[in-house]
């Protein structure tokens, strides 16, 4: 009886045990499903669950939200240059610096090619536009000849963009991108209600 007891329980343990592992594995699937693995970065799918669930939150609580867009300039011509190869080590640099910039609590999805989205809970466009000087003060590494590393940024808040979805107050932060980098590039645009202004560093 008791060799059957020990048997009955190391079955058990074992069951356990498998199906624990197989837990463990799935949770680091989804992990590595939602995480962009060249910057460590959330990913453009699981970006856009954070945005709409975070966007939610603010909106019914009526807190603090900011998004910021960036753009890495010139990206094209390191790619054409030099090579893919130097175009991931920018793109793996300049995530590094985004994360380094952000708080615990915000979120940096690269967005696709060049460009990332940073999600700011609990932070207005002051807060954000701080974050953004911090980063520019950085700065974003070095192009494969040498020189610094820019971009050109966007920043819009919920409490002054009137959306009432996600993705619109991603658009405004892209639109005001969009502004400083025809001004010029390597700068940043917050968006103000009724009026389009460039801040520069």
């Amino acid at each position: 009886g008791l060799g059957i007891l020990i048997s009955l329980l190391s079955a058990c343990s074992l069951s356990a045990f498998s199906a624990i592992s197989q837990m463990s594995y799935m949770v680091s699937l989804v992990e590595q499903a939602s995480v962009d693995t060249l910057t460590n970065c959330y990913s453009r799918n699981s970006g856009e669950e954070i945005l709409d669930v975070q966007f939610r939150i603010a909106s019914r609580q009526k807190t603090q939200l900011s998004v910021i867009f960036l753009d890495i300039d010139d990206f094209k011509h390191i790619n054409d240059r030099y090579g893919h190869e130097a175009g991931d080590k920018v793109l793996k640099s300049a995530a590094h610096y985004i994360q380094k910039s952000l708080r615990d609590s915000d979120i940096s999805i690269r967005w696709g090619g060049e460009e990332f989205v940073m999600l700011l809970p609990h932070s207005d466009a002051d807060g954000a536009t701080r974050a953004v000087r911090r980063l520019r003060a950085a700065g974003l590494g070095k192009r494969p000849d040498g020189t610094a590393l820019t971009a050109s940024i966007g920043i819009a808040e919920l409490s002054t963009s009137g959306v009432t979805h996600w993705a619109d107050l991603v658009e405004l932060a892209d639109a005001q991108m969009y502004l400083a980098k025809t001004n010029g590039k390597n700068d940043y645009s917050v968006y103000v209600p009724a009026t389009l202004t460039t801040k520069s560093a």
